[in-house]
């Protein structure tokens, strides 16, 4: 068997050949070795195929150097991709993950030790140090937790780590009477 192609967006290695599947375009063909005189061209061939479709149907290919990030704000505040607040177990933590240019690393900040604020900020410029965000330290917000993760973190901080109060969910309107 030939050795393993790259990491090409559409392009799946088979046993005797390389298959481009799109499906997106509902585009799914193979090209075999000994039709294209071997891997090279088969993969010259699926190359310049997948290129062609993408283009007919408008998809553009990420760069082959820019990573993917699989993991979004588990918070749904859209802080930050890649920072997000995991409460379990009795230890809560703010997690950050960054592509080092060859693989993810993750790296947990313990609420508990230091603190709220200090956990968070850890976390963004951890996530900030990977690049690829394209964002500034001082465009982000503090993330206030939810009522949930307010009382989670409550029971678990002591007072001095200093938990925010919870993100307003709702606006609450004037206790007094419409006049009609």
């Amino acid at each position: 068997m030939p050795p393993p192609v790259a990491a090409t967006p559409y392009i799946i290695q088979l046993k005797n050949g390389l298959m481009v599947r799109i499906n997106k375009a509902e585009v799914r063909k193979e090209f075999y070795d000994h039709h294209h005189g071997g891997r090279d061209g088969a993969l010259i061939a699926a190359t310049a195929y997948r290129d062609q479709v993408c283009a007919e149907h408008g998809i553009v290919l990420r760069k082959a150097n820019q990573p993917t990030l699989n993991s979004i704000s588990r918070t749904k505040t859209g802080v930050l991709p890649g920072v997000f607040i995991q409460i379990d177990k009795g230890s809560p933590y703010f997690v950050a993950k960054r592509h080092n240019g060859t693989g993810w690393e993750k790296k947990l900040f313990n609420i508990k030790k230091l603190g709220y604020e200090a956990a968070f900020w850890g976390a963004v410029d951890f996530r900030l140090e990977g690049g690829d965000v394209g964002i500034e330290r001082s465009q982000i917000p503090l993330h206030l937790p939810t009522m949930a993760e307010y009382v989670l973190l409550a029971s678990l901080v002591s007072v001095d780590k200093g938990v925010p109060l919870p993100a307003p969910t709702a606006k609450i309107e004037s206790e007094s009477p419409s006049p009609f």
